[in-house]
């Protein structure tokens, strides 16, 4: 039986734990995710998403409870080079990642910096290049670059790491739909390559292509499933202040009126098919 590569068990932490005034922003979280997993985690800000993110590769360790990243406990200092090894984070502003100022220094520079060997670490930056279609740019300067294609230099300097795991905190916030498109294409082609992509997100639109969704209120899991199973939960989601694609929304409100139609589709190409069978069905009665 496969293995979970990230374990959560039982995990609440405090921001300021040690003083009066502690503030609980995990609160007993369990999961596991497994190798090649595409998890989508969402919540509304303050739901605590970001937080579960940073326990993944070390950045912060558990009040309570424990994380095992292919077994080694993130509380152990001694564990932490080889679990951010594994595991990548790529964060909401890339100028705060770029340390350097020509493109493919920039993706070398978490590579070099493990002693990876000249050609090796060449061949890996290539890599990273042509995987997220930076190899034109190589030569720029990042402060010249889009917003999406910043992003997409942090991205390469992560897989440039060969990590086992890239964990996209927030990673399109600040970038237009252009940007957020680009960077979504790079994650849907990491997974295909059988890297577990892990997004923390809410823009809801961008859990689509996920195989499993983990919905977060108050520092604890509140649902989780499929997109399908969460987005049929519409009601929910909004108590929780969060909002469904829009053509879950309309294919929710056509199911109440026209027999036939799910109320749980995900995407404009089966929500317009359903629609066209709708159609040709009632056609075929009239007839």
């Amino acid at each position: 039986m496969t293995e979970p590569i990230i374990q959560v068990k039982d995990v609440t932490f405090a921001y300021n734990a040690e003083t009066p005034n502690p503030i609980t922003a995990l609160r007993n979280v369990s999961l596991d995710i497994m190798p090649g997993d595409y998890l989508a985690i969402v919540g509304h800000n303050g739901s605590g998403k970001s937080t579960l993110a940073k326990h993944f590769n070390a950045l912060l360790q558990p009040t309570e409870g424990d994380v095992f990243v292919k077994g080694l406990n993130t509380k152990q200092i001694d564990n932490t080079l080889a679990i951010r090894s594994t595991v990548g984070m790529v964060f909401q502003n890339p100028d705060n990642q770029i340390v350097a100022t020509v493109v493919e220094e920039d993706v070398a520079f978490g590579p070099e910096n493990l002693g990876v060997p000249p050609n090796e670490l060449r061949e890996r930056v290539d890599w990273a290049l042509r995987l997220t279609s930076l190899t034109d740019v190589r030569k720029r300067a990042p402060h010249l670059l889009s917003g999406g294609q910043k992003q997409r230099v942090a991205i390469a300097g992560v897989l440039a790491m060969k990590t086992a795991v890239v964990v996209f905190d927030e990673a399109t916030a600040y970038l237009d739909p252009v940007g957020r498109d680009d960077v979504l294409d790079v994650a849907r082609d990491m997974n295909s390559r059988g890297l577990t992509v892990i997004t923390i997100t809410h823009f809801m639109h961008e859990v689509l292509d996920a195989n499993r969704v983990i919905v977060m209120e108050g520092g604890q899991i509140v649902m989780q499933g499929t997109p399908q199973e969460i987005f049929c939960r519409i009601d929910e989601l909004r108590e929780l202040q969060l909002d469904v694609p829009q053509t879950t929304d309309l294919a929710s409100r056509l199911s109440k009126r026209v027999p036939g139609i799910r109320g749980n589709l995900l995407t404009v190409e089966e929500t317009a098919e359903a629609i066209l069978g709708a159609a040709r069905a009632r056609k075929g009665a009239v007839t």
